[in-house]
C-alpha cells in the first residue's frame, strides 16, 4: 500500500493546525465547544492562555466557570449560555475573567447553538477573545474626555468650537456669557 498520499495529507493537516494556533496566539482569539449533554467545554489552546490555565490539567465544566468568571458578570455570562441552549439563539457577550494569577482579563465571547435532527441544542460552539487592551483604552479615553470636558467648562477664557464650515458646535460658560446667549 502507498502511503504517501496518506502521509502529505498528515503533514498539510498539521501544517494548518499550527497556522490556526498561530493565528489565534496573535488575535488573542480561541474557539470552544459546549457539550450540552455533559456541560464540558473543550477548548483551543488559545482559550487556556487567556483564562491563565494549564493546557494539561483539562477544560473546566461549566459550572466552575463561576469560579474563574468575574463574580458581576457571572449572571452574563450563565444566562447568554443557558438561553442559547434553551431557545437556540446565539449570543455575543463581553465579561471577566479571575486569571490565577489574580489578574482580570476582559472577554468577548460569541456562541452559536448547533442543533440535532430534532431540534435540540446539542452543543454550542463560538469564540472567545481577549479584549482587556481594548477596554483599557476605551477607559482612557473616557478618562480623557471628562478631563477635556471639565477643563473646556471651566475655563475662564471663552472657547468656540467649530465644524469644518465654521459653523460653532459647542461653546463653554465664558463663551456664552461673553456672547451674552445659552446654549438653547
Amino acid at each position: 500500500h502507498d502511503v504517501t498520499e496518506r502521509k502529505r495529507a498528515e503533514e498539510v493537516l498539521r501544517e494548518s493546525e499550527a497556522l490556526l494556533r498561530e493565528a489565534q496566539a496573535v488575535a488573542h482569539i480561541g474557539h470552544w465547544e459546549l457539550d450540552t449533554s455533559i456541560m464540558r467545554p473543550r477548548w483551543s489552546e488559545e482559550i487556556f492562555h487567556i483564562f491563565g490555565l494549564d493546557p494539561e490539567k483539562g477544560e473546566p465544566s461549566f459550572a466552575m466557570h463561576q469560579e474563574i468568571t468575574h463574580p458581576d458578570d457571572w449572571d452574563i455570562l450563565n444566562n447568554a449560555v443557558t438561553t442559547s441552549i434553551a431557545e437556540g439563539t446565539p449570543f455575543d457577550i463581553e465579561f471577566r475573567v479571575l486569571r490565577p494569577d489574580k489578574t482580570i482579563r476582559w472577554m468577548h465571547a460569541i456562541g452559536y447553538p448547533k442543533r440535532d435532527s430534532e431540534g435540540r441544542t446539542e452543543s454550542v460552539f463560538g469564540t472567545a477573545q481577549d479584549i482587556t487592551e481594548r477596554k483599557r483604552a476605551e477607559e482612557a479615553l473616557r478618562e480623557s474626555e471628562e478631563r477635556f470636558r471639565t477643563i473646556f467648562e471651566e475655563a475662564l477664557n471663552p472657547i468656540l468650537v467649530t465644524n469644518e464650515k465654521g459653523e460653532y458646535i459647542d461653546a463653554n460658560a465664558a463663551a456664552l456669557r461673553f456672547l451674552e446667549t445659552d446654549r438653547g
